[in-house]
């Protein structure tokens, strides 16, 4: 371990903190009768020489390599930051400088392959482990190929498939109906590409280990005669564990409801909503499915849905037990110290009933209220109308009355010529 990691990254270390020797240059004048004098530049080879030689590790630069643009570029962030108006410019400027360019990358490729390789694995580790024991060997041989196959070789595959004239590269041009689309001067499509490539070459090593994990599983914690049930008591619940959140998700609808009622009835600014409202939603969206599903983890009742294969939740094993009793032939393995049909009903018929509810008055009381504002809006519009009709109807009698008053005056001016 001395000798290829510590002593290498000590090298690397001392190496990072010296940068090469500039070259020594020299002006040469050289004159000729013709053209005159000029001045060249040159090097001087012998004083270089000299210099490199008394100190091999080169001029001492302290940590000025690690602040400059190709690293960390701490004054061109500073100087980005001051310019940035936004977050969305501020990271724009971030990209263009290559450290961050690479570190957004080795991010966004590990939080991305890592869980997918380990759901992959642990989805082709079931599924083997499910088949009969004649095709486990030829589907475990071909599921280790993408790892066993040598990085440079699937990189060079890759790259020519992923080609303008390879068979991924074309026939993504006539997917997009672009003649000139290329992959590799795409830089999205390339993040598309690399991430592909890592999760289909690593998949298998998390298939070896949950694989493995799957032969030594203890026999008394495993499911039996359940159809399409592969997996332990610990599996199971943390499946479980999970799934509750499917029923939390239906109070994200009652609060969209709610915002909706806030916003068209109540007149709720945005502010005010985000403010004093949205965090109480979150809370109660998240920490209602969180502390159920931890309760009925911890009491032993998520176990396999037997209409529902390979869904666990809320129930007892075996099928149709009764309450936990060691000299029971009937005993529950698990679940049978509560009322798991009781549970039942107060997490799924409970969430959504309650959810149903809030929504319906909701979604009720919108329509009210769009209804009474359609009302105003017409009583507003017809008595705009009739005031409207009213007063032509006075100005042109006024008109009527204008008029028969000149032509009588017009009359008794005639009579008494």
């Amino acid at each position: 371990m001395i000798l290829f990691i510590a002593l290498p990254l000590i090298s690397v270390v001392m190496q990072s903190i010296y940068a090469p020797h500039p070259a020594v240059l020299i002006e040469v004048e050289n004159c000729t009768p013709l053209v005159g004098c000029t001045t060249e530049t040159t090097i001087d080879q012998e004083a270089t020489r000299e210099i490199r030689e008394a100190q091999p590790l080169g001029r001492f630069v302290g940590l000025d390599i690690f602040f400059d643009r190709g690293h960390l570029a701490i004054a061109e962030v500073s100087e980005a930051w001051s310019a940035s108006n936004s977050w969305g410019e501020y990271f724009d400027k971030l990209g263009n400088l290559p450290f961050y360019r690479a570190m957004a990358f080795t991010l966004t490729f590990l939080f991305v392959v890592t869980p997918l390789v380990i759901i992959l694995g642990l989805m082709i580790a079931l599924a083997i482990n499910s088949l009969h024991a004649r095709l486990k060997g030829l589907a475990i041989f071909f599921s280790l190929l993408p790892f066993i196959i040598t990085p440079l070789i699937g990189a060079l595959v890759l790259f020519w498939m992923i080609d303008s004239r390879g068979i991924l590269g074309t026939a993504i041009q006539y997917l997009a109906n672009d003649p000139s689309l290329s992959l590799k001067a795409s830089t999205p499509l390339m993040w598309v590409s690399l991430i592909v490539y890592g999760i289909w070459h690593a998949a298998p090593f998390a298939f070896v280990i949950f694989y493995a994990g799957l032969q030594t599983m203890p026999q008394d914690q495993i499911y039996y005669n359940i159809p399409g049930v592969v997996g332990t008591f610990t599996s199971c619940s943390v499946q479980g564990f999970f799934n509750t959140f499917q029923v939390g998700s239906a109070y994200y609808s009652a609060f969209l409801a709610l915002y909706f009622l806030f916003k068209i009835r109540f007149e709720m600014t945005t502010q005010t909503f985000t403010r004093w409202c949205e965090p109480w939603m979150h809370f109660i969206g998240l920490a209602t499915p969180i502390a159920s599903g931890a309760y009925a983890t911890a009491i032993q009742t998520m176990n396999p849905i037997y209409f529902i294969p390979g869904y666990c939740w809320i129930g007892v094993y075996p099928l149709h037990c009764t309450k936990r009793q060691d000299d029971d032939e009937d005993a529950c393995l698990r679940g049978g110290d509560v009322k798991p049909p009781f549970f039942q009903l107060l997490m799924a018929t409970g969430t959504a009933g309650l959810s149903f509810l809030i929504i319906l008055i909701s979604m009720t009381l919108i329509v009210l209220k769009v209804l009474s504002t359609e009302w105003r809006m017409r009583q507003y519009q017809y008595n705009h109308t009739t005031s409207t009709q009213q007063q032509q109807g006075s100005a042109l009698g006024q008109l009527k009355r204008t008029k028969a008053t000149g032509v009588a005056r017009d009359r008794r001016r005639i009579t008494s010529v």
